[in-house]
């Protein structure tokens, strides 16, 4: 979606005609993620958006794919090193990380790390410069209430599919397991091909 939009203002900045019959050339894409988040990742890792097809595809007629780089402490350090507006920001995402860690609210986290950035002197005072909108898009952009829901949601989901390995060690038929965790017929036969053979008592 970033990226479609990206492409919008491409044609719109060269005021293309997308509705003529002259093919309407568009920058060659590369589309890279800076991954700085909580989870452990590798240090490079490539995302393909046919993984989150709903059914598996590997045909190839359409794919688009990420290269993320993980961008936390530690990782990717030579890269930092050689680009130092990726380092400010890092520096910057890191500071705002260890706020949240002593129990800052999010406005005074972020309101603290842009004094330290400004202070700095970080991006060449892109931050002083940029201060109210920076702190206005990191505000608006993160829902601390809909990320607490997800977090949640998705604590459940994980408790669920443990809850239905576990059954499917036991030997409980996969109808049951599916009823009992309440999950796709489809996603406990996809878990019981995870396990190995050895771990799975059948019940046929």
């Amino acid at each position: 979606m970033y990226f479609s939009k990206l492409y919008q203002k491409e044609i719109e900045k060269h005021d293309a005609d997308i509705y003529g019959k002259t093919l309407v050339k568009i920058p060659s894409p590369r589309f890279i993620v800076f991954y700085n988040g909580n989870e452990e990742q590798e240090d490079i890792v490539k995302y393909k958006l046919s993984d989150a097809f709903e059914i598996p595809d590997d045909s190839g007629e359409f794919e688009w794919t990420a290269t993320v780089i993980n961008i936390n402490k530690n990782h990717n350090e030579e890269l930092q090193k050689k680009c130092e507006s990726l380092y400010h920001y890092c520096v910057f995402v890191n500071r705002v990380k260890e706020n949240l860690k002593s129990n800052m609210p999010l406005s005074e986290a972020v309101n603290e790390a842009v004094d330290f950035a400004i202070n700095s002197k970080f991006l060449d005072g892109f931050f002083k410069e940029q201060r109210g909108a920076i702190m206005g898009d990191i505000l608006t952009e993160f829902d601390q209430e809909a990320y607490d829901r997800h977090r949640r949601a998705e604590g459940a989901r994980d408790a669920k599919l443990e809850n239905a390995k576990n059954f499917l060690k036991l030997g409980v038929a996969i109808e049951t397991v599916a009823k009992g965790c309440s999950l796709p017929l489809e996603q406990v036969l996809a878990l019981k091909e995870e396990l190995s053979p050895a771990t799975v008592t059948s019940n046929s």
